[in-house]
């Protein structure tokens, strides 16, 4: 059998067998894939040995093929779910509209990282998040450039979200926070209070640019 496929394989059944929350389908897949691999390394003769190689590599290979379908972590996205959707809704890409402006800039920038602190708080805890971003990156080298690329993103999202620092402060610094030791209460007083900050700004950027459109309107 294949090493990468059989290094795959173990890792998958690892992965669901320390998943708490693993149903009994996911269950009977570890026990299917362990059971295969067993045969494949423990067959002697060498024909038998390609057979049981054979079956093992098709099972394997099918369940990672399919692996997006399933709710448990033979996905590697599958812990991930919640925030890959919510720092898809809010990545700036795709609201490149409110960069445009400095003060609507700014207080978008400060809502996004509070709005995804929340949900990493309802998560639980960051450093969760964080162990689920870790189990992802297990079977990257078997994983499509999407997914790896997806995964990485997360990482990096994650970090720029707990820095409470300015943007500024947070594009001159290369090293990201040390995700497990932070508290995300503390994080999310200190992003609501510079989103305080960001909503003051923007009122009186409004109020700026308001009275150079009178003064215009009247000339």
């Amino acid at each position: 059998m294949p090493v990468g496929i059989l290094e795959l394989g173990q890792i998958l059944v690892e992965e669901l067998n320390l998943d708490p929350g693993v149903d009994t389908l996911g269950r009977w897949m570890a026990h299917y894939v362990a059971s295969l691999i067993k045969e494949a390394e423990s067959e002697q003769a060498p024909k038998l040995k390609q057979e049981r190689s054979k079956e093992a590599q098709e099972a394997i290979q099918s369940l990672w093929m399919h692996r997006s379908i399933y709710e448990n972590r033979i996905n590697p996205l599958a812990d991930l779910k919640p925030i890959v959707q919510a720092l898809r809704n809010l990545d700036p890409s795709n609201n490149v509209y409110v960069l445009r402006n400095e003060g609507t800039g700014y207080v978008y920038d400060i809502f996004r990282r509070l709005i995804i602190c929340l949900l990493l708080r309802k998560a639980e805890s960051a450093s969760r998040v964080s162990g689920a971003i870790a189990r992802a990156k297990s079977t990257s080298k078997f994983q499509n450039d999407d997914e790896r690329a997806l995964i990485e993103a997360l990482e990096v999202w994650l970090g720029d979200t707990l820095t409470k620092e300015m943007p500024e402060a947070r594009r001159s610094s290369s090293k990201l926070p040390e995700v497990k030791t932070v508290n995300l209460d503390n994080t999310a007083h200190g992003l609501i209070g510079e989103a305080r900050k960001a909503l003051d700004y923007l009122e009186s950027e409004i109020e700026r640019t308001g009275g150079k459109r009178n003064s215009n309107s009247k000339g």
